[in-house]
Formats: C-alpha cells, sequence, structure tokens
C-alpha cells in the first residue's frame, strides 16, 4: 500500500507473506533450512525515505508496523500470523486457524493472531452453474448442488 493504498493490499500483503516463507524455506544456512515467522497487520503507517544525509532508508513506522513487528516476534517458524483488521480487509477466500489472545508488548488489550494458511480465489456463483469452479463435477455425475432426480 505504499505509498498509496491500494484495493487489495491486505490480501496482496498476505499473499507475499506466504510466498516469503515458501522462498525463505529454500534457503539453507549451513546446511539448516532458513526458518522465519511472518506478522501482517493492515492500517496507516507513515512511509518513506527517513534518516539523515549520511543514512537515508526506505521505511515504514508507526503503530501498525508495532504491531506488526510483535506478531512477527511470536510467529513460530514457517508461520505467517495475521490480524482480524487484516483477515476483514483481505476478503473470501482468505484461510486462517484461529490463535489463543495474547498480550502483546506495547498494547493494552488482548490480540487474537491468526495463522494465515492459504490465500485462494473465492468462489463465485457463475462458476457453479457454468460448471467451473471446485464444487463442479463430471457430466452426468450429480454434485453437491444437483438437484435430486424425480421417480
Amino acid at each position: 500500500g505504499a505509498p498509496l493504498p491500494k484495493e487489495g493490499d491486505a490480501r496482496n500483503a498476505c499473499r507475499a507473506a506466504l510466498e516469503l516463507i515458501e522462498r525463505a524455506s529454500r534457503i539453507r544456512v549451513g546446511g539448516k533450512q532458513l526458518e522465519i515467522g511472518v506478522g501482517v497487520h493492515t492500517g496507516p503507517a507513515v512511509v518513506g525515505a527517513l534518516g539523515s544525509k549520511q543514512r537515508m532508508d526506505y521505511t515504514a513506522i508507526g503503530a501498525t508496523v508495532n504491531l506488526s513487528a510483535r506478531l512477527c516476534g511470536i510467529a513460530r517458524e514457517n508461520e505467517v500470523l495475521v490480524t482480524s483488521d487484516t483477515l476483514m480487509r483481505a476478503g473470501p477466500g482468505v484461510i486462517t486457524e484461529a490463535g489463543e489472545a495474547v498480550i502483546l508488548k506495547g498494547l493494552d488489550a488482548p490480540s487474537v493472531p491468526y495463522t494465515l494458511k492459504t490465500v485462494s480465489q473465492p468462489l463465485q456463483l457463475n462458476q457453479i452453474s457454468r460448471g467451473t469452479g471446485p464444487l463442479s463435477t463430471q457430466p452426468g455425475v450429480p454434485g453437491p448442488f444437483s438437484k435430486p432426480r424425480s421417480k
């Protein structure tokens, strides 16, 4: 979403986090697989080139970034944790598993982290009627939305 927010940013962040985990799993360090945890939270942040003439970095700062970092800190190896804000903005087809509520440093209220499993294309009703979606069946084989045959 930087420098300007766009529709689909939360969904893209979820996809990018899963890809980051997948790519990291292919890296070996000292003969061992690189294992990382990722945290994703969606919200406003200050983004841009920050620093001095001697050292300038493109970075993001703010409460949104801090919450993402806290999630990253509690994520297990090869796990992506997301917040409910991210889930709400990511839309349908984002498959997660809710964790236990935790109190994260710097936050007063408990937060429920969700383990991100996959981001799939949501099923469209017109896919079912055309027989092109994941619930479609072979011709002549009744599917889950077929009308029962009358006797």
